[in-house]
């Protein structure tokens, strides 16, 4: 990542076995979703700063 830039990042909780007591900041670890879709600078991206609801992301699947 470019310093000053911002970017969208999809991220996933660090896998841990079950049972799994987390330590410390453990509870807060990410993963990047992929290498390669993990990130997306906001220069690049059509954003309206509008969340959308599960319906509507839904649509493109």
């Amino acid at each position: 990542m470019d310093e000053g830039e911002e970017y969208i990042v999809f991220l996933d909780h660090l896998q841990v076995p079950d049972n799994y007591i987390y330590k410390g900041n453990e509870a807060i670890s990410f993963l990047p979703k992929s290498t390669y879709f993990g990130k997306f600078p906001t220069n690049q991206v059509d954003t309206n700063g509008q969340i959308l609801t599960k319906n509507e992301t839904d649509k493109w699947r």
